[in-house]
């Protein structure tokens, strides 16, 4: 059997369909190329945030922030290095909120469990008790 004959109007109306579903492959095209430009900014912001990361945290830290807790996580010698001197300059609340607010760095536990262990020579004793001097000037200061 064959087909019916076109009319006029249902050639015209079938046109018109035609462009109607042409354009609106077109605008979807045009969301496609923009959502397609937007994934890209949003990759290069996060490469470009990565780096910057990396210039002020150690894998280590890196490595905690990926994590849901801190529980468990390997600190390295630098870190607790880093985390003391910070605890030491800034005292136990200071220290706190840095933790809070920043970047993640040991519990003050965690420093103090890994200090015991330390073998000081005599030159490290030196600094530590200069860095300790300081404080007390500011305490006294202070007070």
């Amino acid at each position: 059997m064959l087909p019916a004959p076109l009319t006029p109007e249902t050639a015209a109306s079938l046109k018109k369909r035609i462009e109607e579903l042409e354009g609106q492959l077109q605008a979807s095209e045009r969301r496609v190329r923009l959502v397609q430009k937007q994934k890209m900014k949003a990759i290069q912001e996060k490469e470009t945030l990565k780096k910057q990361m990396h210039r002020f945290l150690a894998p280590d830290q890196l490595k905690s922030m990926e994590k849901h807790t801190m529980r468990g996580t390997p600190w390295t010698a630098a870190t607790i290095q880093k985390s003391l001197k910070l605890r030491l300059s800034c005292g136990s609340r200071g220290y706190n909120i840095v933790r809070e607010l920043t970047a993640p760095f040991p519990s003050e536990g965690n420093i103090q469990r890994h200090v015991e262990n330390y073998k000081f020579s005599p030159r490290v004793l030196s600094e530590v008790l200069q860095s300790l001097a300081v404080k007390a000037c500011a305490i006294c200061q202070f007070s």
